[in-house]
C-alpha cells in the first residue's frame, strides 16, 4: 500500500471514524491543532529552503515566483467562485475557504516522486510554490476573516497591507536570511578545515526556533523567517554564489529530510483522524474531485503562460499541485479568530474531506502519471 494512504488510513482508525483512540476537534481543541500543524510546517518550509539551490538572481527565480503567486491568486478566485456556486456558501465564507485551500504542502511537494534530473525544474517549482503559498496563505485568511468581521484590516484595508503583507513577508525574510547567514557562519562551515564540532540537528534546531521567535517578536511571518533561514543556510550565507557550487547544506539534508519526513507523517495522522461521520460529505467529496481536476490546472496553467518547459513538464506541475498541513494550519488559524461556531464547522467538514479526497487521489495517480512522462521521455 502507498504509504501516505496508509498514515491516512491508520489516523482514520485511531480517530473517530475507527476506535476513538483521539478525538482531535478544532472546536475543543483549535489551538493545539494550530501549533502542532505550524511546527510541522516550519520544519517543512525549512527543507524546502535547503533544497532550493537556485542563484540568487531574478531571472532564475522570476518563473518560480511567477508561477507560485499567479497560481494561488487564481486559486483564490477559481475556489471562492466554485465554492458559491458548488457548496451554496456566502461569497465571504467561500473567499474564506478558498484562502484555506489555496496553498500547496511543502512536505507533500517533497515526497513526490519525479524523474530527475531533468524534471527538476518541476520540482523547483513546485517547492517554490508550496514555501510562498504558506507564508502569503495567511495574510490571504486574515484578509477573508476581515471580511467576514472577525480580524480588524485597518481603514480601507492599510493595516493589513502594511502589517499582515509587507511587513510580515519582508520582515520574515531579512530575519531569516541573517539567522540562517549566522547559523552557517559560526557553527556551519568548516573551521581550519574541519566541519563545525556541533552536532547538525543541534545548529538546524536552533536555527528554526531563533528564526521563528525572533519573527514572532517582531510580529513578522514565523514561516518565511525559517523558509529564508533554510534558504541562507543552502547557500552558504552568500548572496552570489552560483547555483553548480552550492553544497554547504549538503551536511544539513540528512536531518531536514528526517524532519520533513517525521512532519508529513504526523501530518497525514492528524489529517486522518480528524475525519468523523459528520463531515463525511459528498458534495465535498465532488468539490475535491473539480478542484483537483479543473481548478488546480487552470490555475497552474495561468502561472505557467510563456513558460518555456515542455508540455509534459507543465502537465506533472499542474497536477502535484498538493495540499495538506498548511490547510489544517490555516483551518485552525480561522477557528481560533473566533470564527462563527456554525461556520467553523462546515468549513472544518469540507476542508478535511477536500484534503483526504486530493492527497489519495495523487497519490494514487503518481506512479502511472509519472511512469507515463518516463515513457514519453524514452
Amino acid at each position: 500500500m502507498n504509504p501516505v494512504i496508509l498514515y491516512l488510513a491508520i489516523g482514520a482508525l485511531v480517530g473517530p471514524l475507527g476506535f476513538g483512540l483521539i478525538t482531535p476537534d478544532l472546536a475543543q481543541h483549535g489551538r493545539h491543532i494550530e501549533a502542532v500543524s505550524q511546527v510541522v510546517l516550519l520544519f517543512a518550509l525549512f527543507g524546502a529552503g535547503l533544497r532550493l539551490r537556485l542563484k540568487l538572481d531574478w531571472q532564475c527565480w522570476r518563473m518560480p515566483v511567477r508561477f507560485a503567486t499567479l497560481s494561488m491568486l487564481g486559486t483564490l478566485l477559481l475556489v471562492t467562485i466554485a465554492a458559491h456556486l458548488c457548496l451554496g456558501l456566502e461569497l465571504p465564507a467561500a473567499l474564506l475557504l478558498a484562502a484555506i485551500l489555496a496553498p500547496t504542502d511543502p512536505s507533500l511537494a517533497a515526497d513526490v516522486r519525479l524523474p530527475l534530473p531533468d524534471d527538476s525544474g518541476v520540482r523547483t517549482l513546485l517547492t517554490t510554490e508550496s514555501a510562498l503559498g504558506a507564508v502569503l496563505g495567511v495574510p490571504a485568511v486574515l484578509l477573508a476573516l476581515g471580511v467576514l468581521g472577525n480580524y480588524d484590516l485597518g481603514r480601507d484595508g492599510f493595516h493589513w497591507v502594511v502589517t499582515d503583507v509587507v511587513w510580515a513577508t519582508a520582515g520574515g525574510v531579512v530575519i531569516g536570511w541573517l539567522t540562517g547567514t549566522l547559523a552557517w557562519r559560526k557553527f556551519g562551515r568548516p573551521q581550519g578545515g574541519r566541519e563545525a564540532e556541533l552536532p547538525e540537528e543541534l545548529i538546524a534546531v536552533g536555527t528554526i526556533a531563533f528564526a521563528c521567535g525572533v519573527a514572532m517578536l517582531l510580529r513578522a511571518s514565523p514561516l518565511a523567517s525559517v523558509f529564508a533561514a533554510g534558504l541562507a543556510l543552502s547557500h552558504g550565507g552568500r548572496l552570489a554564489a552560483e547555483a553548480r557550487s552550492l553544497r554547504p547544506s549538503a551536511r544539513f539534508e540528512g536531518f531536514a529530510a528526517r524532519l520533513e519526513r517525521f512532519g508529513l507523517v504526523a501530518a497525514l495522522l492528524l489529517l486522518g483522524a480528524m475525519l468523523t461521520a459528520r463531515n463525511l460529505r459528498a458534495d465535498a467529496v465532488v468539490f475535491a474531485v473539480i478542484l483537483l481536476t479543473l481548478l488546480r490546472p487552470l490555475a497552474a496553467r495561468l502561472g505557467l503562460m510563456g513558460a518555456s518547459m515542455p508540455a509534459a513538464q507543465q502537465r506533472l506541475a499542474a497536477w502535484f499541485g498538493m495540499r495538506g498541513i498548511v490547510s489544517v494550519y490555516l483551518l485552525g488559524l480561522a477557528v481560533n479568530h473566533g470564527l462563527d461556531a456554525a461556520m467553523a464547522r462546515n468549513l472544518t467538514g469540507i476542508v478535511v474531506v477536500v484534503l483526504v479526497t486530493c492527497v489519495a487521489l495523487q497519490e494514487l495517480t503518481a506512479t502511472p502519471l509519472i511512469g507515463r512522462r518516463v515513457d514519453q521521455r524514452a
